[in-house]
């Protein structure tokens, strides 16, 4: 199953990512494994806790670490997972 992690700070667009992301895979009969996060220091803490994704979708502006940063982390010693901000 495709894990994906879905980060944001603005919580209305949160849900409105994560109600696409869903109808999206229903339409097409297929099933991910979404986490989201609303923060990026959650995300951060679910990372160093081992816990990884295929791909990210991450909000650019965040309060502490940006999209970019989380980013720019992710890359350090493994392979880039798919990433979009």
């Amino acid at each position: 199953m495709y894990r994906v992690a879905l980060c944001d700070d603005n919580f209305e667009y949160l849900k409105l990512v994560e109600a696409q992301i869903q109808r999206y895979c229903r339409q097409k009969c297929t099933r991910i494994d979404l986490h989201v996060f609303q923060d990026s220091s959650r995300l951060e803490e679910s990372i160093e806790q081992g816990k990884f994704f295929d791909a990210y979708i991450l909000d650019i502006e965040m309060p502490g670490s940006d999209g970019f940063e989380v980013a720019r982390r992710l890359s350090i010693g493994r392979v880039c997972p798919e990433l979009v901000f």
